[in-house]
């Protein structure tokens, strides 16, 4: 289970997300925190498994500052993605793996639990401490010494993260990414996207996926084709079956050619 605390969507608070439900309930996630139950163990099957865990997550209230510190709380996309990396650990297991723009952290400690042989988070500074609370204690237990967070804009400085890091990820996720349209910084996106995972490592993974915030979308798919990226949307069948969403897209980035 992923119980939230604190913030616009803490237990027993309302729903985070600002845009508007979708309309067929039967697609509706409305935040199901009582049936996000299964987690993946690490048994060493590559199949999931259940499991009792629970995940805590503190979020903080949705504000804006000069550095666009808001993702502090969790959206629809990343329980999508998690529950997919829930039924696909061997996706993660045994692999480096980076959660970009983590804002409260709920990808990179799912990756952590499901077996990923080191896990980096990233976004902003003003974010980072409420991650580091997150991916620690309870929420990463085994994996603490195979958790980091680090800072990270988009475009810049990625030969310094990969050094601070210790290597590329061969798996790199974002979620919820898509919501400034503005080329300038769709660009910086796709660079570091570009630049920064393992591209060479045999089962390299990058996703994308976002929600009814998706303006930025079109701008991103056209601009991974200039960078030499191609991207498609990953098949329901390949999530979770009930953690689809016709409101949720999940994107699958590969090399081009």
């Amino acid at each position: 289970m992923y119980r939230l605390e604190g913030g616009e969507g803490g237990a027993g608070g309302a729903a985070p997300a600002p845009r508007p439900a979708p309309a067929a309930p039967a697609t509706k996630l409305e935040r199901r925190l009582a049936g996000i139950r299964r987690l993946a163990g690490a048994d060493g099957s590559g199949g999931p498994v259940d499991t009792p865990s629970t995940l805590t997550l503190r979020q903080a209230p949705f504000t804006k500052s000069a550095d666009g510190a808001f993702a502090s709380t969790v959206w629809d996309s990343s329980i999508v993605v998690s529950k997919m990396l829930e039924r696909h650990p061997s996706l993660v297991r045994g692999r480096r793996c980076l959660d970009l723009s983590a804002g409260v952290g709920l990808v990179a400690a799912v990756m952590a639990r499901v077996g990923a042989a080191h896990v980096a988070a990233t976004d902003l500074g003003p974010n980072l401490g409420l991650l580091r609370e997150n991916l620690s204690g309870a929420n990463v237990a085994g994996a603490e010494g195979r958790v980091a967070v680090a800072e990270h804009r988009w475009g810049e400085g990625v030969d310094e993260l990969v050094a601070e890091l210790g290597g590329r990820p061969s798996v790199l996720v974002g979620c919820d990414l898509m919501y400034i349209d503005d080329p300038a910084t769709v660009r910086a996106l796709v660079a570091t996207v570009r630049r920064l995972p393992d591209w060479d490592r045999a089962g390299a993974c990058v996703l994308f996926a976002h929600g009814r915030n998706n303006r930025a979308e079109p701008m991103f798919v056209a601009e991974c084709g200039r960078q030499g990226l191609a991207c498609e949307e990953v098949p329901d069948s390949e999530l979770h079956p009930g953690f689809v969403a016709e409101d949720v897209a999940v994107l699958r980035v590969a090399r081009s050619g």
